[in-house]
């Protein structure tokens, strides 16, 4: 298997519904597995549970409709600015307009 095939099978598995895929083909194996936004895998070690768990009160969502929210059209690395030192294209709350720079999508090619 190259490096084509495999970079065709995260595509694959990107936009499938399937969350893990195992694949033996000859003497190689790959194990890949998607994650939802912000969900990190468990550790192998998990520290105790608290004996008294705090429970909060469900947040109610607010909807605002003078925000549009913004979709990548691919999953990738997100940086605001163009190098770590310059100041970011937008910040949280500016107005932007069609086709401003919003920010750097690194995606595998």
């Amino acid at each position: 298997m190259n490096i084509d095939e495999i970079r065709e099978l995260m595509l694959l598995l990107d936009q499938s519904n399937i969350a893990d895929l195992e694949l033996q083909k000859n003497d190689f194996k790959i194990h890949l597995r998607k994650y939802a936004a912000g969900v990190i895998p468990a550790a192998s070690n998990p520290v105790s549970a608290v004996s008294n768990p705090v429970f909060a009160e469900p947040v109610e969502e607010i909807l605002d409709e003078s925000i549009t929210e913004v979709l990548a059209p691919m999953v990738g690395t997100f940086y605001a600015a163009p190098s770590p030192d310059a100041a970011p294209y937008v910040k949280i709350g500016d107005r932007v307009e069609p086709g401003q720079t919003l920010c750097i999508l690194e995606a595998m090619k």
